[in-house]
């Protein structure tokens, strides 16, 4: 248990371990680059603190998950995790597997649908879609409901990573 003698190590592990090197690899890398660069470069961006906050809320949500399913890595439902986010900030844009294109909106679906096509394991897949809506709740649509941020930034997390001025006319960094 990772909760033995603060081995918290285990949870950054679990989180990030896509597998041995090869391909599969290499397509998991460049899904969470990509994912996590369009919340950087959209939604988040100059939030740097905002995007850190999500990942740990995410990864907190994973490891009670992991922990309640005995899943001993959670990399794959953190990737799903990370797209649904996106996804349901973005309905309309439009991503692809491959050469079919779905809306931002269905991506998460198509792929969950895409995998157990090819034999994979989709609880991983369902694991991640629960995480990120449970984010997707608590900081988009209860805020909307019920005029309250549920689970605000962290101050210290805002001053270690503070938030960046932008250029309205620019939309880069003033000086």
């Amino acid at each position: 248990r990772s909760s033995d003698l603060l081995q918290m190590w285990r949870v950054l592990t679990g989180t990030v371990f896509l597998g041995k090197f090869g391909f599969p690899w290499l397509m998991n890398i460049a899904t969470l680059y990509l994912h996590l660069k369009n919340h950087e470069e959209g939604d988040l961006k100059g939030k740097r603190a905002d995007l850190v906050w999500m990942i740990m809320c995410i990864v907190s949500v994973l490891m009670i998950a992991a922990y309640l399913l005995a899943m001993p890595l959670v990399s794959m439902s953190f990737i799903m995790a990370i797209c649904w986010v996106w996804c349901r900030r973005n309905p309309k844009a439009l991503l692809s597997i491959y050469m079919f294109k779905f809306e931002a909106n269905y991506f998460p679906w198509a792929l969950v649908v895409f995998h157990l096509l090819l034999g994979m394991n989709i609880v991983d897949d369902i694991v991640g879609i629960v995480a990120g809506h449970a984010f997707v709740f608590f900081k988009d649509i209860l805020p909307k409901t019920h005029n309250k941020d549920f689970i605000p930034t962290p101050r210290w997390l805002t001053h270690y990573f503070p938030y960046e001025r932008l250029n309205p006319y620019t939309d880069r960094k003033s000086v």
